[in-house]
């Protein structure tokens, strides 16, 4: 047992209440009741606190006329369980990139004839894909109509039999280009060159005295002295 539930005898009660709202949300009577209403539904001691069931995540309170009614408050806010709102929903869902939908919250908040009404006409349009994830959960997603594109089937058959799993890169390309198709290539870079090392040049000794004439009679010449050593 988890640490988060005991079996407490007030644990107890709250889920025997949980499950009589749900089965009434389920049946069809989505209406609101009384506590005294609950207490003679569910048989149970007349001692249950309001606030517990005000508190509790399952359960939706409201007051009407001053007196405090609970009912069912399920995993899926389709407030009028109309075919349109849950697909609504879905199509929100995948618009903002939320999770998913799974049947288990389909069902618990649907009579189960509704529920399997509604996802098997999605599904049969073509705006529901349902699929099964790794937890074996039946899950739900929107099919964006947009994003449909008309492939021959001859083409799908073929893509499903072929398996190109040890196969790298060039080796598809080889295959399909053998096969009488073309496949898409990565251009080689033209930009790249090799680099080339820059000639040293060499600096040339200019004729200063040309600059300073003026001073030139106080120069004196050592070339032929560096060019002894």
């Amino acid at each position: 047992m988890s640490k988060s539930f005991e079996p407490t005898p007030e644990n107890l009660q709250l889920a025997t209440v949980v499950e009589a709202l749900r089965a009434r949300h389920i049946s069809g009577r989505t209406d609101p009741i009384t506590l005294k209403e609950l207490i003679e539904e569910c048989n149970l001691p007349i001692g249950l606190c309001p606030r517990t069931l005000q508190s509790n995540q399952r359960i939706h309170s409201v007051e009407i006329d001053g007196i405090i009614k609970f009912a069912y408050k399920p995993p899926l806010d389709l407030q009028v369980p109309r075919k349109q709102h849950l697909l609504n929903l879905l199509k929100s869902r995948y618009e903002n990139c939320e999770k998913m939908i799974t049947m288990d919250e389909v069902q618990e908040s649907l009579p189960p004839t509704t529920a399997h009404k509604f996802v098997t006409s999605y599904v049969e349009s073509g705006n529901v894909v349902k699929v099964t994830n790794a937890d074996k959960q039946e899950v739900l997603f929107f099919t964006d109509p947009d994003n449909k594109l008309n492939v021959n089937g001859e083409f799908v058959r073929v893509w499903r039999e072929i398996s190109f799993e040890r196969l790298d890169d060039k080796e598809i390309c080889d295959y399909i280009d053998v096969n009488g198709h073309y496949s898409l290539k990565k251009p080689t870079s033209t930009n790249t060159q090799t680099s080339k090392k820059k000639p040293k040049t060499t600096r040339r000794h200019t004729n200063t005295t040309m600059h300073n004439e003026h001073v030139a009679d106080q120069f004196m010449d050592y070339s032929n002295h560096s060019s002894n050593k």
